[in-house]
């Protein structure tokens, strides 16, 4: 069955959307914020600046929400994994990267605590898949990548 569950005009142009762990929500990315809405319906929450860059987000059975891109608050531009309440607030860094070097597709793991994301290089020879954990900092973020040749 499809049916639309956010109405309102503004959020029609969400992007990247992501089930809650529960599959009982819908966050997404529209209009420069994250915002999450029930998969039932009914009105959309705004959860947090976010320019997501149409790079993904992720969410735990903890409440917490992952997003890859930049917020548009006091870190401005600063490009990485962030890290946010499913109930709103201010987010924080977890894991940092250089412009030339994006992240993407930011997944958590069955443990809800560790999570793989996409790591993109200058040269595709420095792709790679990559796993973290949410105890790290952004000054220790990998814990180990997986090389792969992608055509």
């Amino acid at each position: 069955e499809t049916r639309v569950i956010a109405t309102d005009v503004e959020d029609r142009g969400g992007v990247m959307p992501f089930w809650s762990y529960d599959s009982q929500n819908v966050g997404f990315f529209s209009d420069g914020k994250l915002k999450r809405v029930s998969a039932h319906g009914g009105p959309v929450r705004v959860l947090c600046d976010a320019l997501s860059q149409d790079m993904g987000g992720t969410w735990n059975a903890e409440d917490i929400i992952l997003f890859s891109g930049s917020p548009t608050t006091a870190d401005k531009l600063t490009p990485g994994i962030w890290k946010v309440s499913a109930n709103g607030g201010t987010p924080s860094l977890l894991v940092r990267t250089e412009k030339d070097r994006p992240l993407r597709w930011v997944h958590f793991l069955p443990d809800g605590k560790h999570f793989l994301y996409f790591l993109s290089a200058a040269s595709s020879a420095g792709d790679g898949f990559v796993w973290s954990s949410c105890s790290c900092t952004p000054n220790e973020p990998l814990l180990g990548i997986i090389r792969s040749k992608f055509h």
